[in-house]
């Protein structure tokens, strides 16, 4: 059991498959993340897109809304911040949630935005497994240049206590998660 209980930083690789209209893959390896889209008539693997990297800048934010009540006071003033139109009255963020960490995660990874699932009044340690859902995730977007928290401390930090640890998440680009967790230092 102990061989398990290690922390996401530990990990040497991080991988997860997409299906849909099309399959994909994506891994992590060598501080790099690739994407392969399956080739159904020869059943290979294609590389379709090398190195990504994503963006600093996001305007998208992915969260389950139907639990607006029961969240942390600072989740709900950053959801304030990201639905408040600029001085032209655009919108400045848009929300997308699937429903789906991973793909929810992936489009966010490729044109920049947030996944949060935080602690609520019902789940007040998370709802997704540190060790087996948050640390891949996180792995892969610290190797494409974003950052995961548990909005207290890096996911990849944290030295889990049990194999079905759950943990509050938040995974996405760089300068938005640092928006989401300026709220917690107010």
């Amino acid at each position: 059991k102990e061989k398990f209980l290690q922390k996401g930083g530990n990990q040497k690789m991080a991988c997860y498959v997409i299906y849909g209209t099309s399959t994909v893959m994506v891994f992590a390896l060598e501080n790099e993340v690739h994407s392969f889209i399956l080739n159904t008539k020869t059943k290979n693997y294609i590389l379709n897109q090398p190195s990504i990297q994503t963006p600093e800048e996001g305007n998208i934010f992915s969260i389950n809304e139907g639990n607006f009540n029961s969240l942390e006071i600072e989740v709900k003033q950053f959801l304030d911040y990201c639905k408040k139109p600029n001085n032209n009255g655009k919108r400045t963020h848009t929300g997308r949630f699937i429903g789906s960490l991973v793909a929810d995660f992936h489009r966010n990874m490729l044109k920049g935005g947030v996944f949060i699932y935080p602690t609520t009044s019902d789940k007040p340690d998370g709802q997704l497994r540190l060790i087996y859902e948050c640390n891949p995730i996180a792995f892969i977007a610290q190797h494409s240049n974003g950052l995961a928290t548990n909005l207290k401390t890096n996911i990849l930090d944290i030295k889990p206590t049990e194999i079905h640890q759950r943990t509050a998440f938040a995974v996405g680009s760089k300068n938005i998660i640092t928006k989401l967790l300026s709220f917690y230092k107010k």
